[in-house]
């Protein structure tokens, strides 16, 4: 697929180039999860091109961001746009576990990384922010900022996974089934690989810019 060529064959290529050039420091940016036993292809091929990267550059580092939030982000300010728009929101996995990471505290990482591949270079780094907090508490806490009341429809997890099995195929979908697997999964830090302040990188919280980026 053409998923698995990008995450596999094209990093992998990337890295033996790389590697021939006499480069001193590589990063990969994976994702939080990879998992080469996972039955999502998204999970299971970003696993497989950090392997396909370590083999060709073994002193590369490899860095697992959670999702990434930012002022133009399409997570955070999706859910943003669809808040101010509607009165009532369904919120697929209210209760999925989330651990979201500034962007700019994942570009420090990768600057952090590459300055010192001695210490980091053959490496896994988990890049989790420093809260734990649901899917649910996310939308409120986006509508706290915004200064609006909104009424949020916690779906179940079956009428979740029909909708995304029956419309996740069409473009813009609200959901995909490999999304829905996901999110059920949660996005937190696994606990078992150093993170961002292990890299000198001090994670900043959603709530230190929320207000300031959601004020109308």
């Amino acid at each position: 697929s053409t998923e698995r060529d990008i995450d596999c064959s094209c990093a992998g290529r990337i890295a033996e180039v790389a590697r021939q050039a006499g480069a001193g420091a590589f990063v990969h940016v994976s994702a939080n999860g990879a998992d080469a036993d996972s039955p999502v292809d998204y999970a299971r091929t970003k696993a497989e091109g950090e392997a396909a990267v370590l083999a060709a550059f073994p002193k590369a580092t490899v860095l697992r961001p959670s999702i990434l939030f930012g002022p133009d982000d399409t997570f955070v300010m999706r859910f943003a746009g669809l808040i101010a728009m509607l009165p009532a929101l369904p919120v697929f996995g209210p209760a999925a576990r989330l651990q979201p990471a500034f962007a700019d505290d994942a570009a420090l990482a990768v600057t952090a990384a590459l300055a010192d591949p001695g210490k980091h270079g053959g490496k896994r780094y988990e890049l989790c922010g420093p809260e734990v907090i649901t899917m649910l508490e996310l939308n409120r806490r986006i509508a706290a900022a915004q200064g609006r009341e909104r009424w949020f429809i916690e779906l179940p997890d079956a009428i979740s996974g029909a909708i995304a099995m029956l419309t996740g195929w069409a473009p813009g979908a609200p959901i995909t089934p490999d999304q829905w697997a996901l999110l059920k999964r949660g996005d937190v830090a696994s606990g078992k690989l150093p993170g961002l302040k292990e890299l000198g990188v001090t994670p900043r919280p959603l709530g230190l810019f929320l207000d300031r980026w959601m004020a109308r």
